[in-house]
């Protein structure tokens, strides 16, 4: 017997679409018409799943909030968001990208240095969500039978983080 159903990885589709494109008609045909239209009903998750995207990217970027304030950063949270959706379900790792948006959007052209503020901010948001690296084992140190105490290599830590702006005034061209 074939149905006109669609399968349920057709439906998960047709509902990741919608959820980042609200427009799409699709996923509207398969809700079913109750007590709430299907355009309210998906409505209301999209507007979730775009609230919460717009408040992880405030938790990375609250300088950039503050320096644009709360109306324009939503705006342009929110056109990011459409431009670059989330590839992984991890909100900690997403918004890497909005930094060069904001250097892209002709808005907030005037503000020549908030890209460099929002790189900063992504890279003490990667620090503060990198691992802990396990601690120097001082005795285990102490008991290695290095014949060349040179063949030993302190390395820092992978969670510190360099960061150099991007901007044109950046003494001696951007290097260290």
């Amino acid at each position: 017997m074939q149905s006109d159903l669609p399968s349920l990885l057709e439906l998960q589709h047709a509902f990741a679409n919608a959820l980042r494109t609200f427009a799409d008609g699709h996923a509207l045909s398969n809700v079913t018409l109750d007590e709430l239209a299907p355009h309210d009903r998906l409505g209301i998750y999209w507007n979730t799943a775009t609230a919460t995207l717009v408040n992880a990217l405030r938790l990375s970027y609250p300088a950039v909030q503050a320096l644009v304030g709360l109306e324009f950063f939503e705006g342009a949270a929110r056109q990011f968001i459409e431009e670059s959706p989330p590839r992984s379900a991890w909100l900690d790792a997403y918004g890497e990208a909005f930094p060069d948006f904001l250097a892209r959007l002709p808005e907030a052209a005037a503000l020549s240095y908030l890209p460099d503020i929002g790189r900063l901010e992504w890279a003490v948001n990667v620090v503060l969500h990198a691992p802990d690296p396990s601690a120097l084992d001082l005795r285990g140190l102490a008991e290695t039978e290095i014949p060349i105490a040179g063949d030993i290599c302190l390395c820092p830590i992978p969670r510190c983080a360099s960061y150099m702006p991007l901007t044109p005034s950046t003494p001696s061209g951007g290097r260290c």
